[in-house]
């Protein structure tokens, strides 16, 4: 075998391995994409449920009754109702 030839197989070698390399880092390009796309609709979802936590704070208040917001019970999407005792200094 010459030089050449195995200079030739090197830097096919060479080329092979940066292809290899430029297809995962697209991967791993388009990973980050995505997860970044998740969070961004995760906050969204997050402050959803803020809003709709302090709504039914406030009518909590205004009813007198607890409200279970709990993580299972946002994720089943129902919240539960229960009454709270009255409060004897009202």
């Amino acid at each position: 075998m010459t030089q050449d030839e195995i200079n030739g197989m090197l830097a096919a070698a060479l080329d092979d391995a940066q292809r290899r390399i430029d297809v995962q880092e697209k991967c791993i390009e388009m990973l980050v994409d995505q997860i970044e796309d998740m969070a961004h609709q995760m906050t969204g979802v997050l402050e959803e449920a803020r809003v709709a936590r302090l709504h039914y704070a406030e009518q909590r208040r205004r009813l007198g009754m607890t409200i279970d917001v709990s993580a299972g019970s946002l994720l089943g999407g129902a919240f539960g109702l229960a009454n709270e005792p009255p409060d004897p200094h009202h």
